[in-house]
């Protein structure tokens, strides 16, 4: 791999530097894929400016990656070598090759035209790494061929955050590498740092978010009582951490699950089972299938919908006729919202077969506070996390949320507000 650097200007990161094999891999259809996802899939149809994509985002957390690398190094007097920067480099930029259409929403349709399959963005994220470097055999990551391999295989689980397998990756006191892009044991990473940054700055206007970015400043390298390595965070920063979490939170109660959003996803996902079950296919497999196709999988883009909507076949009409609606803006309508489940069921038989629910579950800044996140002083020495600082509050934001797909129908529901209260569910019988 060449390593001249390259650079450009990010709009959230300012002048960005990277190794020359970054470009090398960011000119493959692999990742030029990413330019046409959306990074907050359908919530772009209520926030219009927010229409950012993958793309920067997935470069922002390899340009994240490599700051946070570099600061460990100077802040701890440890050198990463090469290949191990590289590795976490490549799983800060493939950390997203896997996704599907429409941010997450995707999950939830093969989840629901295949209830049994336990699928994810990740999952493929890891395949294509393999597929990669495989189809792209002139990219090496070292001129030795074990290495190499040993790469492949690094990066792969850098993203897919299977500690069990990074374990036998990795020695005790390289643990801390796998906190960097996908941490799975504190979920204080630089792809959450990017995100979060990337979609209040496109959102800025709609949202307001606390204060938080300086944390990895004062990171370092400390070891826990088994002698594994981990990032750790300067006491003072306990706030900003906090601040980081609770941003999390602001922006799903008031984007990503933004009531209006979480209706226009049910729809999309009406939409592509309706064309699925009318013999809707990409190269000849049904859309839902085709992570097992990492080939195929190169098609699925944002544009499905343009797909269908363009499609000949009479059979597709339904699904066409729900896409039309939904790009006039007549989205599933909203007509209740409770703090606990109500029984759908019930309102249906008394008010008509077009309603579900959608149930909001956000986890709180006290949620990830309380986890083991490791905390130094000024010297470096291990402190305690001053937990006193947690917001007394509940742990979580829930929220159920009561949709009509028939519009119609839901302006002739007048009797809903005064019939909902005697509609309420325990938690063990919800719809």
């Amino acid at each position: 791999m060449d390593n001249n650097k390259f650079c450009f200007v990010d709009p959230i990161h300012g002048k960005v530097e990277y190794p020359g094999y970054v470009k090398q891999l960011i000119c493959t259809e692999e990742f030029q894929r990413l330019r046409n996802l959306k990074q907050l899939g359908s919530s772009s149809r209520v926030f219009f400016g927010a229409t950012h994509t993958r793309f920067e985002h997935c470069l922002g957390v390899c340009y994240l990656s490599l700051k946070l690398m570099k600061t460990l190094e100077q802040n701890s007097g440890v050198t990463i070598s090469d290949i191990h920067r590289k590795c976490v480099a490549i799983a800060g930029l493939f950390h997203d090759l896997g996704h599907g259409p429409f941010s997450h929403m995707w999950e939830d349709y093969v989840h629901a035209v295949n209830p049994s399959e336990e699928w994810s963005h990740e999952q493929t994220s890891g395949d294509l790494v393999k597929h990669f470097f495989a189809k792209y055999d002139h990219i090496r990551l070292s001129e030795e061929r074990l290495e190499h391999l040993y790469g492949i295989e690094l990066i792969q689980n850098l993203i897919i955050g299977d500690l069990d397998h990074l374990k036998t990756l990795l020695t005790p006191d390289l643990m801390y590498l796998t906190e960097i892009v996908a941490n799975k044991a504190t979920s204080i990473d630089v792809d959450k740092q990017d995100y979060i940054l990337r979609d209040a700055y496109y959102l800025r206007g709609n949202i307001r978010i606390l204060d938080f970015a300086g944390f990895f400043d004062r990171c370092r390298i400390t070891k826990d009582l088994n002698d594994v390595a981990h990032i750790s965070y300067h006491i003072d920063d306990y706030q900003l951490l906090s601040n980081m979490f609770e941003n999390r939170a602001s922006l799903h109660i008031f984007c990503y699950q933004e009531p209006q959003v979480r209706g226009i996803e049910q729809m999309l996902i009406d939409v592509l089972m309706l064309a699925e079950e009318a013999g809707f296919t990409i190269k000849g497999m049904k859309p839902s299938e085709l992570h097992k196709d990492l080939e195929k999988w190169l098609l699925l883009t944002d544009s499905v919908t343009m797909l269908i909507q363009a499609s000949d076949d009479p059979k597709m009409h339904e699904a066409q006729k729900l896409l039309k609606r939904l790009n006039a803006g007549d989205f599933y309508k909203l007509v209740w919202m409770s703090p606990t489940p109500l029984n759908v069921t019930a309102i249906a038989e008394k008010f008509g077969p077009h309603f579900f629910q959608v149930q909001k579950r956000i986890p709180l800044s006290s949620v990830f506070m309380t986890k083991n996140i490791i905390f130094h002083d000024d010297d470096g020495q291990r402190v305690a996390p001053p937990v006193e600082k947690l917001p007394k509050r509940c742990a979580y934001y829930e929220e159920y949320l009561i949709f009509a797909k028939d519009t119609q129908e839901a302006d002739e529901v007048n009797g809903l507000s005064e019939s909902v209260n005697n509609l309420s569910l325990n938690s063990n019988s919800k719809e």
